[in-house]
């Protein structure tokens, strides 16, 4: 098994080495704005990472990025060879592109996962976190080390979802494996009190001979800048080398928080009605519910939460939203079912 993992991934990267060359090459792709159209509409990531004072360099985290934007129907590295096919003619390079898309098509097919249940599609950390988790799976060194990652958050509760999502998301990265990722440990929360930045970095120092066995995920939530630093350093002093498993520390602090000077700060966390709306569509799809349907259950979740277009919908109160539908969807697991629920909820005004 791990060979053909190995295996696996070695394929990845040699067509998607083959894919840079071939882009390199492009006329259209040989431009700012050329390869701003042909990414238009992706995903974000791959618009944060860019280098535009060299084409390889910004083509290489093109792909790099989109390879890791590993989600919904399509690939995203698909549908970059699909736009710039065209450009290609009939030429020796639209054969080349070609030859890697259907290498690529091949890959997309094993690592597909199989159909879900549902109520696995309605877990809370499968909800809009894609944007930092993308970006924390991306910047993960090889070889495996330490790797320290801040995230604003107003409650310690996204930082656990974070985790999990990671855990989860983390697969449709080459190397990293969800069987070889330790359990998700609950966030620790530094207070004066009870848990001080000292007693913090103590407990890390029980971590480092896990690395031998699986990867590590921990978040801790900070509100006092001194802390923030403290525990980095201390991850630094504690982890100085190379493992055989990653361990990735996730920093949770409050919103306008400045980060450490060394540290990767994750794109905020920004919840809308359309993240909402996709979470629900993403279950109703699973369970073949009619678009009605689906239209009425986002708009029960959304009741009374009004949504700033600046700061997005409040997201402590989308999440006690979210936990308690993930509780309706395991006991109502049919459409019907789901309908009684919904009836119920709206007659009573109980929006929990």
């Amino acid at each position: 098994m791990v060979g053909a993992v190995t295996d696996s991934v070695a394929v990845l990267r040699g067509l998607t080495g083959d894919l840079v060359a071939s882009l390199c090459e492009l006329p259209i792709m040989q431009t700012g704005a050329g390869r701003d159209g042909m990414i238009r509409d992706f995903a974000p990531t791959p618009l944060m990472l860019r280098e535009r004072s060299s084409t390889r360099a910004d083509i290489e985290l093109i792909v790099g990025s989109l390879q890791v934007s590993y989600d919904g129907p399509r690939w995203d590295l698909l549908e970059l060879i699909e736009r710039v096919l065209p450009t290609a003619g009939a030429s020796e390079r639209a054969a080349e592109l070609r030859r890697i898309r259907s290498g690529l098509t091949a890959y997309d097919r094993v690592r597909r996962p199989p159909p879900v249940h549902p109520s696995e599609v309605a877990q809370v950390h499968l909800f809009d976190l894609k944007r930092p988790v993308f970006v924390c799976a991306g910047s993960l060194p090889m070889p495996c080390r330490a790797s320290v990652f801040v995230l604003a958050t107003p409650t310690p509760k996204l930082l656990n979802y974070f985790c999990e999502s990671l855990k989860q998301r983390g697969t449709e990265y080459p190397g990293w494996r969800r069987e070889e990722v330790a359990p998700c440990r609950p966030a620790l929360i530094v207070h004066p009190l009870h848990t001080s930045a000292d007693l913090v970095v103590e407990r890390l120092k029980r971590i480092a001979p896990e690395l031998d066995r699986h990867h590590v995920i921990l978040a801790i939530h900070a509100t006092e800048p001194d802390d923030v630093t403290k525990i980095r350093e201390g991850i630094a002093a504690i982890f100085p080398g190379t493992y055989p498993h990653h361990f990735v520390a996730v920093l949770g602090v409050p919103p306008g928080t400045a980060p450490p000077a060394d540290v990767v700060m994750l794109p905020d966390p920004k919840f809308t009605v359309a993240d909402v709306q996709a979470w629900v569509e993403g279950i109703g799809n699973a369970m073949a519910l009619p678009r009605d349907s689906m239209i009425r259950w986002a708009d029960v979740i959304l009741a009374d939460l009004i949504e700033d277009r600046q700061s997005g919908l409040p997201i402590v109160k989308v999440y006690e939203r979210l936990d308690f539908h993930y509780g309706v969807i395991q006991e109502h697991r049919t459409e019907a079912e789901l309908k009684r629920a919904l009836d119920y909820l709206e007659r009573t005004g109980d929006l929990s």
